[in-house]
């Protein structure tokens, strides 16, 4: 039988197996016993309802194991038909297991259809002004696309250089070949941690990153609802929006959504960790939600009119040269609630680690396909 990965991890694969093993030849012995005219009369209905409690229990051990879906709901079928044979309305537990693998089933089954395993690869050349830290998220970003743009195909295909300038108005390159919003599939989680390897430009010396990754991703069948979201520095206008800061900096985030909804938004630092913007730390409930045509400006108690006891301000800091962040902003009409994390330090958000955030991310995203997220990269430079 065809596994995947296995659901289980408490137990290893060798525990399974032996359990199916052993449950299986009782299940046999029964049987046996049943067709060879062993079993009195008045024990037949016992016996039959053992041995669908045995292969219960062989159909939950293949699915923490792994087994694949199809051969699984083949086997709850056959369950579903002895059932009716043995069913005991007091048998509260044993059917209350059977009407939820059924859902189970059902579920999972619709999202494994959609659900399909990728893997991508990326060589970033990287200019002069990069850095590795730099070259290593765009080489990554760039081979997860490239693997949704293998799968399910692209939109429109673009895109070969754009500049933008800083406040100095020295340009700065980024290279983009496709974007988040052109590929017709979307990621939802990692498997493994990505692997780089480094070389030399050998024309001009400059760094050669290749960045190779495989994870969870599905088609994009319809649209998730469009919202918008706008980093602002130092202000609260249309203008103010921007991707550099400089050390010092306040950063205010612009929202509007076209429906009642809810918003969580996290800061991805280089280490990488990350950090909860909002909810804001005092808000006990660990949702934040917002009005349809509503336009918000968060991180700051003035625009708060609500709750601005509970705010949270922010002042981005760099002590080096620059820093690359990435601000995820997450959007749902339906309930979330945000990662399990932790206050580390008074003076600074609450935190998690980055694999934690993006399991967290991938499970919110496999339960609700009108999540919608939103990545906007910053530059923070030194002082």
């Amino acid at each position: 039988m065809k596994r995947t990965q296995m659901r289980d991890t408490i137990k290893d694969i060798k525990y399974f197996n032996t359990f199916i093993n052993e449950e299986q030849a009782r299940v046999k012995k029964f049987s046996d016993k049943l067709k060879n005219g062993e079993v009195k009369e008045d024990r037949i209905f016992p016996v039959k309802s053992k041995m669908h409690d045995l292969k219960l229990g062989i159909l939950i051990a293949g699915y923490s194991k792994g087994d694949e879906l199809s051969i699984l709901e083949k086997e709850y079928q056959g369950l579903i038909d002895d059932w009716e044979e043995v069913w005991e309305p007091e048998y509260y537990n044993k059917n209350l297991k059977m009407i939820s693998l059924g859902i189970l089933f059902q579920a999972d089954s619709a999202f494994a259809q959609k659900v399909k395993h990728v893997c991508g690869e990326y060589t970033f050349y990287a200019p002069e002004n990069v850095s590795l830290s730099e070259a290593k998220r765009i080489a990554l970003e760039r081979a997860k696309l490239q693997a949704l743009a293998d799968e399910f195909g692209t939109v429109i295909s673009q895109v070969n250089t754009s500049v933008v300038k800083d406040d100095n108005g020295k340009a700065d390159s980024h290279f983009f070949s496709l974007s988040g919003t052109e590929v017709k599939g979307e990621w939802i989680e990692d498997k493994g941690e990505p692997k780089y390897t480094y070389d030399t430009d050998k024309e001009n010396g400059t760094l050669v990153v290749t960045c190779s990754i495989c994870g969870k991703a599905r088609e994009i069948i319809s649209a998730q609802i469009e919202f918008m979201a706008k980093v602002l520095r130092n202000g609260i206008e249309a203008q103010n929006e921007s991707e550099i800061f400089r050390s010092g900096d306040d950063m205010f985030l612009s929202f509007q959504s076209p429906t009642d909804g809810f918003i969580a938004v996290y800061l991805i630092d280089e280490t990488p960790t990350a950090y909860c913007l909002l909810p804001y730390r005092k808000d006990g409930d660990g949702q934040q939600p917002v009005k349809h045509g509503e336009k918000y400006i968060f991180f700051s108690p003035k625009y708060d009119v609500n709750h601005p006891d509970i705010v949270d301000e922010y002042t981005l800091t760099c002590n080096k040269e620059e820093e690359h962040n990435q601000i995820y902003v997450i959007f749902s009409p339906k309930p979330f609630t945000k990662a399990l994390d932790n206050q580390v330090k008074e003076t600074i958000p609450r935190e998690l680690d980055y694999e934690a955030f993006t399991k967290w991310l991938g499970n919110c995203r496999k339960r609700d396909k009108q999540m919608g997220v939103v990545i906007k990269n910053i530059n923070i430079k030194g002082e």
